[in-house]
């Protein structure tokens, strides 16, 4: 019933170069974490293949939306957040910061016997840039915090993870348990990951991960080697191919069978012209032949941002209706409410919904979750996501309701740090009267084009139309002469298009 967290989650999101270097307002923020795992202890290196290849997959080479990268004004973070679930006990997670935003602790309790209880607490040191050097966790037992696991993290001069060491406490001593050792290209594409396990007093191999790219730099190849009989041995490999416009086209796993790769399945996609995936076919392999699995088929709103997803699957020589998934979005890109509908061979049936509130600033305050039971709504223990800063965090939790509190901070930019992504962020104020500040990232250098549209979609003002260099910029919208209303500002670079929406108040 916690929040998903993989304590080495952070640093896995950072090794599949996904928009967390640097992270904006907080690298190791709480929407990388997952209070699930606090159910099962420390969360175990060997498990996190799965999730690497899930996540390479997704924002690597599917290229799917992350929070915006780069330094804010000004941020929210969650200060408070209570889940109630179905069983009665009820959660609290309270998170402390610096005062710059960053995580600077978090403190998990259950509500037992009308008392909010102590569970487990993790304490963090933060590098300048905000990233984590240490990660200490303790468990509350016999009325008292009791060490459990510390994790150590080293850091290059490009804010690059290079190693991160776990330790278990064990006879009121810290043991070593764990060990992750990277190297990167440059541009921060990780090129091998070593995965090590502490035995006989010492580091012995586990496992690896070596990438390869094409000259585009995105994946063609992820492959997992084990250690065994003194040397490295092939098990697993990912293979990505893209079409003519560099978008993903085909996906396949294999496993090796000396002294053969076999296919285990794979996936054909086809994109829109802005490389949004239209549909998603996946084969299963067996004894030497191909077999249709599943079919996805999704649809995007005008942003990019997915609102529908059918899946059918093969039965009988022909697809088969199974499940459909529909969301409705914010002006932030964030969900307002997923929905879940079954198929009965002639028409759509509800399953499961959620439902989402925000304040003004883009920051979920309420998650609702719901079954379809008798043909009404009915509240039930579901996986509720909570999107902050527009679309700038987000984290999960699992229940039937949760409920949270703000605090705002203010960032200061690191000198000499740049943006590794396109980025438009929340202005500030918001709602605003009469001016607000927007702020955008740009990886390379590139012609912006920042105009302002009012409900009936007239353009009522350019706020920038010219070539701007690389890096963090901002830009002051004043709207002197308009009337109070809603307003849209929308920004194009290059490929990169983004819209949110502006409220003034006179």
């Amino acid at each position: 019933m916690k929040q998903f967290r993989p304590v080495f989650l952070a640093v896995v999101f950072s090794v599949l170069n996904l928009v967390l270097q640097p992270q904006s307002f907080n690298p190791a923020n709480p929407g990388q974490a997952n209070q699930y795992w606090l159910q099962k202890g420390h969360y175990r290196l060997i498990e996190l293949p799965t999730v690497i290849n899930d996540h390479l997959t997704r924002f690597v080479f599917k290229k799917e939306k992350m929070p915006p990268d780069g330094p804010v004004l000004v941020n929210y973070q969650p200060l408070v957040v209570t889940v109630n679930v179905a069983s009665g006990v009820n959660e609290k997670y309270t998170y402390s910061y610096s005062p710059s935003g960053y995580l600077t602790g978090e403190l998990f309790q259950n509500y037992i016997s009308n008392i909010w209880t102590n569970h487990t607490r993790y304490t963090y040191t933060n590098n300048t840039s905000g990233y984590h050097l240490t990660s200490l966790q303790e468990k509350w037992i016999n009325n008292s915090w009791v060490n459990n696991y510390l994790d150590t993290y080293t850091f290059n001069a490009q804010n690059q993870s290079t190693e991160v060491i776990a330790q278990e406490w064990v006879n009121n001593a810290w043991q070593n348990a764990n060990r992750i050792t990277w190297t990167w290209y440059s541009d921060y594409r990780p090129l091998e990951m070593v995965f090590y396990n502490w035995l006989n007093n010492s580091w012995q191999y586990q496992m690896r991960f070596n990438y390869t790219y094409n000259t585009a730099g995105d994946p063609t190849s992820m492959q997992m080697d084990t250690w065994y009989n003194n040397t490295w041995n092939p098990a697993h490999r990912s293979l990505y191919q893209y079409d003519a416009n560099n978008y993903p086209s085909w996906f396949q796993t294999e496993h090796y069978e000396s002294p053969n790769w076999v296919p285990d399945y794979r996936t054909w996609y086809t994109c829109n012209g802005a490389g949004c995936i239209l549909t998603e076919r996946q084969e299963d392999y067996d004894n030497g032949q191909w077999y249709n699995m599943a079919l996805n088929t999704n649809t995007y709103n005008p942003e990019g941002q997915q609102t529908t997803q059918i899946m059918q699957l093969w039965n009988n020589n022909a697809w088969e209706n199974s499940s459909k998934i529909s969301w409705n979005r914010t002006w932030w890109g964030s969900c307002s409410q997923e929905l879940l509908q079954g198929w009965d061979a002639s028409a759509w049936y509800n399953q499961s919904k959620s439902d989402f509130s925000f304040d003004s600033y883009g920051n979920s305050i309420f998650g609702y979750s719901y079954d379809w039971v008798n043909n009404t709504w009915t509240a039930s223990d579901g996986y509720l996501q909570m999107f902050f800063n527009g679309m700038g965090g987000d984290m999960g939790f699992y229940g039937q309701y949760y409920n949270a509190t703000y605090g705002s901070f203010t960032d200061v930019k690191e000198p000499g740090t740049f943006p590794v992504n396109f980025a438009l962020y929340p202005g500030f104020p918001n709602p605003f009267n009469p001016v607000t500040v927007i702020r955008y990232a740009l990886p390379v250098a590139s012609d912006v084009m920042m105009s302002v549209y009012d409900v009936l979609g007239r353009k009522v003002k350019i706020i920038l139309n010219q070539e701007m260099p690389a890096g963090e910029h901002e830009v002051v919208f004043d709207a002197t002469g308009l009337h109070s209303g809603t307003y849209f500002l929308h920004m194009k670079a290059g490929k990169f298009s983004q819209s949110q929406k502006l409220l003034l108040l006179k």
